[in-house]
């Protein structure tokens, strides 16, 4: 209940106005499909609170579900290119020197957050699912060919599916992560979010929050990139599908955006069927 009241203030209180038809918009970062999920879990948590004494009484009555307008169902996402992500990692990795430096003059080390992009970049896994994750997650398994990879267990985020899957990562990404055990007992992704995402892309050099056409870029961007790119790497859809945990192949196609190079790689293919 503390948490959730945590919650409400920072990023609905503090940042809204309450009226007695609900809430106004909230977080331009956050979709309305995303805060009525959360507004809907803290209502719940509030009346669990209110029935065990925890809280004398509810402190947010009239919150209420934003109104999802037909507008509101598409977020247009800039799909970061390979060289973007790789700008934004390294900026992620330079913010988090800059923030353990400070934090350990203070006595507060502070896990870093750059692996949880890495992550995000390489599994195309959603940040909650990522962030969920425990030690005891990241782990290594061997395939049907006798080779051992590294991977992250990550489970669906909210009332999406109650199955887990295994996705793999690179060799040097599993390296640079668990080369943090000896010194966190602790997974932490505490620091992650849009906010730290929007400083990430502001410290960057060349990446643009808001790009042509008013694609925006956020978490989600980097599953768009890691399906789209996995469909130039020619993954057939049943393995792209499964990678992403999806429950059926027409939700993976949505997810690839093909870009002018790969739509010319099509049709170059297509002349050299026609003719022979």
């Amino acid at each position: 209940a503390r948490d959730s009241l945590r919650w409400y203030t920072i990023h609905v209180k503090d940042r809204s106005e309450e009226t007695e038809s609900g809430l106004v918009e909230v977080d331009r970062e956050r979709s309305k499909r995303t805060l009525n999920a959360k507004a809907a879990a803290l209502v719940a948590m509030l009346r669990w609170a209110v029935e065990e004494d925890e809280l004398e009484s509810n402190p947010v009555p009239h919150l209420s579900a934003l109104k999802i307008r037909e507008a509101d169902k598409k977020r247009r996402r800039q799909r970061p290119t390979s060289q973007q992500a790789r700008e934004l990692i390294s900026a992620a990795i330079k913010h988090d020197w800059a923030q353990g430096k400070l934090l350990r003059k203070r006595g507060e080390p502070r896990f870093p957050q750059a692996p949880f992009l890495e992550a995000a970049y390489w599994t195309g896994n959603r940040l909650m699912e990522i962030a969920q994750a425990t030690w005891d997650d990241w782990i290594e398994v061997k395939g049907n060919d006798g080779a051992k990879r590294w991977g992250v267990i990550v489970r669906a985020e909210g009332e999406k599916t109650n199955s887990e899957k295994w996705n793999p990562v690179p060799a040097d990404v599993a390296a640079r992560v668990n080369a943090l055990r000896t010194a966190h007992e602790e997974f932490s992704s505490r620091a992650v979010g849009s906010r730290w995402l929007n400083r990430i892309i502001e410290l960057s050099q060349g990446v643009e929050k808001v790009a042509g056409a008013g694609r925006r870029l956020d978490w989600h961007a980097f599953r768009h990139a890691f399906l789209t790119d996995l469909d130039g790497a020619d993954v057939d859809t049943a393995r792209r599908q499964q990678l992403a945990g999806h429950s059926s192949p027409q939700t993976t196609g949505r997810y690839t955006d093909p870009t002018r190079a790969d739509k010319g790689r099509a049709i170059d293919k297509l002349e050299e069927y026609r003719r022979g």
